[in-house]
């Protein structure tokens, strides 16, 4: 059965409130979110789809369909840790980019806990693309923390990757608080990671 959550009377994806709880890896929900996934991160980036039942059945975990299943518009996996909301993947459907929707979701995101820090992880800004994707969370309030970060690999045989770690919040977290996020995003979030 799908959690939804929305302003309306139907969860539409019309507003950044209107999403589903994906509580597992199979359904029309997780296909609609898994279309979205798939062509917005590189393989390397991509959590494999059996390793999606594992990490919805963590309690940690926190994966939302805004839209729904027949019409999803973006899609945003997090986990709680309690100390920080680490998002794993935030995505939108390539037609609704450019729109401001991002944005909304993300502000609406942040509000909901505002005493709770949001982590993320982005590319180190190398080009224009990788630039603008850091300018477009800075705007939203994410510093940007000084120290290399090195995400665990996805897939078998494949390095672990180089990120930029960024939180909300008027400074980068603070050298406990990093510590902290990087024990639960190696111990919990990629607990089954394949040796890099």
């Amino acid at each position: 059965m799908e959690k939804r959550f929305f302003s309306g009377k139907e969860n539409t994806g019309e507003t950044p409130e209107d999403f589903s709880l994906l509580e597992n890896a199979d359904g029309a929900l997780f296909e609609a979110f898994f279309r979205i996934f798939e062509i917005s991160f590189p393989f390397e980036e991509q959590r494999e789809r059996p390793a999606w039942s594992r990490a919805l059945s963590e309690p940690a975990c926190r994966a939302r369909v805004y839209g729904n299943a027949e019409n999803p518009c973006a899609i945003l996996v997090f986990w709680h840790f309690g100390h920080c909301r680490y998002i794993e993947y935030f995505a939108l459907a390539p037609e609704m980019r450019g729109g401001g929707r991002g944005s909304a979701i993300l502000k609406n995101f942040i509000a909901e806990e505002p005493d709770v820090p949001v982590v993320l992880e982005i590319e180190p800004p190398e080009d224009e693309l990788t630039t603008r994707r850091l300018r477009f969370y800075e705007r939203l309030g994410f510093a940007r923390c000084a120290e290399e970060h090195f995400h665990p690999p996805y897939h078998a045989g494949f390095p672990r990757q180089r990120l930029v770690v960024l939180n909300t919040g008027t400074a980068p977290l603070s050298p406990d608080a990093r510590e902290r996020f990087v024990a639960d995003l190696e111990n919990v979030a990629m607990r089954d990671a394949p040796a890099a």
